[in-house]
Protein backbone atom coordinates (compact mmCIF):
# COMPACT_ATOMS: atom_id res chain seq x y z
CA UNK A 1 0.00 0.00 0.00
CA UNK A 2 1.84 3.10 -1.22
CA UNK A 3 2.12 6.01 1.60
CA UNK A 4 1.21 8.94 1.42
CA UNK A 5 3.59 11.85 2.78
CA UNK A 6 0.41 14.30 3.25
CA UNK A 7 -2.03 13.11 6.65
CA UNK A 8 -5.63 13.34 5.98
CA UNK A 9 -5.48 16.06 8.95
CA UNK A 10 -3.23 17.83 7.52
CA UNK A 11 -5.09 17.97 4.19
CA UNK A 12 -7.97 19.61 5.66
CA UNK A 13 -5.99 21.83 7.51
CA UNK A 14 -4.75 23.21 4.49
CA UNK A 15 -8.04 23.87 2.89
CA UNK A 16 -8.84 26.75 5.49
CA UNK A 17 -4.98 28.15 4.61
CA UNK A 18 -4.90 31.21 2.38
CA UNK A 19 -1.76 30.36 0.63
CA UNK A 20 -2.83 26.87 -0.09
CA UNK A 21 -5.73 28.07 -1.35
CA UNK A 22 -4.22 30.50 -3.79
CA UNK A 23 -1.61 28.22 -5.06
CA UNK A 24 -3.92 25.56 -5.83
CA UNK A 25 -6.05 28.06 -8.09
CA UNK A 26 -2.94 28.81 -9.54
CA UNK A 27 -2.09 25.14 -10.38
CA UNK A 28 -5.52 24.42 -11.60
CA UNK A 29 -5.24 27.22 -13.99
CA UNK A 30 -2.38 26.51 -15.11
CA UNK A 31 -2.91 22.72 -15.73
CA UNK A 32 -6.10 23.68 -17.36
CA UNK A 33 -4.80 26.27 -19.60
CA UNK A 34 -2.14 23.77 -20.99
CA UNK A 35 -5.56 22.31 -22.91
CA UNK A 36 -6.61 25.59 -23.74
CA UNK A 37 -9.41 25.74 -21.04
CA UNK A 38 -9.58 28.89 -19.77
CA UNK A 39 -10.34 28.84 -15.66
CA UNK A 40 -10.43 31.97 -13.64
CA UNK A 41 -10.22 33.18 -10.30
CA UNK A 42 -11.05 36.07 -8.32
CA UNK A 43 -8.76 35.75 -5.64
CA UNK A 44 -10.96 35.08 -2.44
CA UNK A 45 -9.92 32.19 -0.48
CA UNK A 46 -13.12 32.09 1.25
CA UNK A 47 -15.05 31.63 -2.14
CA UNK A 48 -12.38 29.48 -3.68
CA UNK A 49 -13.80 26.13 -3.67
CA UNK A 50 -16.99 26.99 -4.79
CA UNK A 51 -15.62 28.98 -7.49
CA UNK A 52 -13.29 26.67 -9.17
CA UNK A 53 -16.12 23.71 -8.38
CA UNK A 54 -18.46 25.48 -10.75
CA UNK A 55 -16.07 26.29 -13.54
CA UNK A 56 -14.63 22.83 -13.19
CA UNK A 57 -17.47 21.11 -13.49
CA UNK A 58 -18.80 22.54 -16.35
CA UNK A 59 -15.58 22.32 -18.65
CA UNK A 60 -16.10 18.84 -17.73
CA UNK A 61 -19.21 18.24 -18.01
CA UNK A 62 -18.23 19.76 -21.74
CA UNK A 63 -15.00 16.90 -21.88
CA UNK A 64 -17.18 14.22 -20.67
CA UNK A 65 -19.80 14.97 -23.57
CA UNK A 66 -17.68 16.32 -26.83
CA UNK A 67 -13.26 15.42 -25.96
CA UNK A 68 -13.44 12.70 -24.03
CA UNK A 69 -9.52 12.20 -25.33
CA UNK A 70 -8.56 15.66 -23.94
CA UNK A 71 -9.99 15.15 -20.38
CA UNK A 72 -8.12 11.76 -20.26
CA UNK A 73 -4.90 14.02 -21.21
CA UNK A 74 -5.84 16.30 -18.72
CA UNK A 75 -6.40 13.75 -16.12
CA UNK A 76 -3.12 12.52 -17.13
CA UNK A 77 -1.51 15.81 -16.74
CA UNK A 78 -2.65 16.47 -13.16
CA UNK A 79 -2.11 12.84 -12.42
CA UNK A 80 -5.39 11.43 -11.79
CA UNK A 81 -5.90 7.64 -13.58
CA UNK A 82 -8.59 7.15 -16.18
CA UNK A 83 -9.68 4.47 -13.45
CA UNK A 84 -11.79 6.89 -11.78
CA UNK A 85 -13.58 7.23 -15.12
CA UNK A 86 -14.72 3.77 -15.48
CA UNK A 87 -14.99 2.70 -11.53
CA UNK A 88 -18.97 3.55 -12.25
CA UNK A 89 -19.94 3.60 -8.76
CA UNK A 90 -20.09 7.73 -7.72
CA UNK A 91 -19.76 8.40 -3.60
CA UNK A 92 -23.68 9.69 -2.34
CA UNK A 93 -22.38 13.20 -1.81
CA UNK A 94 -21.91 13.46 -6.24
CA UNK A 95 -24.64 13.83 -8.12
CA UNK A 96 -22.53 13.61 -11.49
CA UNK A 97 -19.52 12.31 -12.65
CA UNK A 98 -18.46 15.67 -13.58
CA UNK A 99 -18.58 16.46 -9.83
CA UNK A 100 -17.20 13.76 -8.63
CA UNK A 101 -14.09 14.27 -10.86
CA UNK A 102 -14.12 18.23 -9.94
CA UNK A 103 -13.56 16.85 -6.55
CA UNK A 104 -10.64 14.77 -7.21
CA UNK A 105 -8.83 17.37 -9.52
CA UNK A 106 -9.09 20.02 -6.83
CA UNK A 107 -7.94 17.64 -4.14
CA UNK A 108 -5.22 16.06 -5.97
CA UNK A 109 -4.02 20.00 -6.82
CA UNK A 110 -3.61 20.55 -3.13
CA UNK A 111 -1.86 17.86 -2.78
CA UNK A 112 0.52 18.86 -5.61
CA UNK A 113 1.11 22.33 -3.82
CA UNK A 114 1.52 20.47 -0.48
CA UNK A 115 4.37 18.20 -1.75
CA UNK A 116 5.94 21.06 -3.40
CA UNK A 117 5.96 22.61 0.49
CA UNK A 118 7.05 19.57 1.65
CA UNK A 119 10.18 19.28 0.19
CA UNK A 120 10.75 23.09 0.04
CA UNK A 121 11.01 22.59 3.59
CA UNK A 122 13.23 19.97 4.45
Amino acid sequence: MKQSLIKSEDLEKAKTNEQFIIETAHQIIKDFGLFGIEISFSGKSITAYEELFRQLEEKLNILLINDYQKLLSLLYQIDLSEKILNAGNLPVVHDSEAAFITDLIIQRELIKVLTRHYFKNL
